[in-house]
């Protein structure tokens, strides 16, 4: 899915989208693109290749966001949720 107004929204990615390259790396896992969108510096572009439904191409520039950590960490949650994952920030007697 596309996130209503988010960075991938504006630049025009819709729903139904194939990413099939990220600054010209080519995508077979979603892992490439957290990695790609990961490395990216706040404020910079990605380039996004992608193939709609009605198998036309096009490429499309990402600005990149900052998310804020509390919302970041939120997002997290909610991702390893949907893999049955329940995810805790360790305490430092934990750590021993």
């Amino acid at each position: 899915g596309v996130v209503k107004n988010a960075p991938a929204q504006k630049a025009g990615i819709q729903p139904g989208d194939v990413i099939t390259a990220v600054n010209g790396r080519p995508v077979n896992r979603r892992s490439t693109v957290f990695r790609a969108i990961g490395e990216a510096v706040p404020g910079s572009s990605v380039r996004v290749s992608l193939t709609r439904e009605d198998g036309s191409t096009r490429e499309v520039a990402v600005q990149i966001a900052e998310l804020d950590e509390r919302k970041q960490k939120e997002e997290f949650g909610r991702l390893l949720a949907n893999y049955g994952v329940i995810a805790k920030d360790l305490s430092y007697s934990m750590m021993k």
